[in-house]
């Protein structure tokens, strides 16, 4: 810090001065070691409920905070590398977090259009229709069998058709 910046701390930290809590929502990046995944998840789940973390130092005073982990945890490397996608989430529930989520309401609104033919003429208008079959493909792929199951239930689709497709690709 240099001195201006420590001249206006020290003239904020004057009589008269109000006290502000925030309720913030951060993203963090932490890294156990455990013999496996779910050991993982829970001593992270059990160290993260209500504990203490010091953020460093603003306005010349030393941030710390109570954290709770509040949603699962999306799994971002295994020792120092991308994991392979998953078939699906690790407690083999239907419902999928983060990312996972986002792209089955996508990918289930997408296919919907696609079989009343909007999609597809719209794909068209733009040029990209050789675009969407790899697009598809891959989505399915990331997503896995009970995904693609889950989707085709909750948007009235033909099961056995997108499994077909997951089973073999067109692109």
């Amino acid at each position: 810090m240099d001195n201006n910046q420590a001249g206006n701390v020290a003239e904020l930290q004057t009589e008269g001065t109000h006290e502000y809590l925030f309720d913030a929502r951060l993203d963090a990046a932490i890294r156990i070691s455990a013999p496996t995944e779910q050991l993982a998840r829970a001593g992270l789940r059990t160290g993260l409920d209500a504990a203490s973390a010091n953020l460093g130092e603003i306005l010349g005073q030393t941030i710390v905070c109570e954290v709770t982990m509040n949603d699962e945890p999306s799994l971002a490397e295994i020792d120092g590398e991308v994991p392979p996608p998953a078939d699906g989430p690790a407690s083999g529930a239907s419902a999928h977090t983060g990312v996972q989520a986002a792209l089955s309401t996508l990918l289930g609104v997408l296919l919907r259009a696609d079989q009343q033919g909007g999609l597809w003429q719209a794909l068209f208008n733009e040029g990209i229709t050789d675009a969407y079959d790899p697009a598809l493909d891959a989505a399915l792929s990331v997503l896995g069998e009970d995904a693609v199951a889950d989707i085709a239930h909750r948007y009235d689709l033909d099961r056995d058709a997108l499994l077909e497709r997951l089973r073999n690709p067109k692109s």
